[in-house]
């Protein structure tokens, strides 16, 4: 017959940590060499209350910089919670305008490309270089 599983103090601060970090229960129970359902059953309060507590921590601190004397502070904060909690954005609008505030014109430059490539090729065909693996050199 086995030994029963005693936590120590140290390994408990640990689960309660590393779940608040979001780490795997696989991943921990790994660390602390034992199986994930020994995990569970020894550490069913860390495992639950320590992203609880590093939400609070978070949470805590947000309300603290939302007091901040500190303006572009309170703003900040202010604007984090606003996007995160209430679902508010900022949005910004860009219009684009052609000429003398005109609709922009769009032309077809087909024509162009057609006419560099074939210059390429008239320039590729005049030359004596040869393609050798990624270098050209002179054939």
């Amino acid at each position: 017959m086995t030994a029963e599983y005693m936590p120590t103090a140290d390994q408990r601060s640990l689960v309660e940590s590393a779940a608040a970090f979001g780490l795997t229960q696989a991943h921990i129970a790994q660390q602390l060499k034992i199986d994930e359902k020994t995990l569970r059953k020894h550490f069913r309060d860390e495992l639950s209350g320590g992203k609880f507590k590093v939400d609070m921590t978070a949470g805590k601190t947000l309300v603290e910089l939302m007091k901040s004397r500190d303006e572009r502070v309170r703003l900040e904060a202010t604007k984090y919670y606003t996007a995160r909690r209430m679902g508010w954005k900022e949005a910004t609008a860009q219009q684009v305008t052609g000429a003398d505030n005109g609709p922009v014109k769009f032309e077809d430059v087909t024509p162009a490309v057609d006419r560099i490539r074939s210059r390429i090729s008239s320039i590729a065909a005049r030359s004596y270089l040869v393609k050798v693996g990624t270098l050209w050199l002179p054939g």
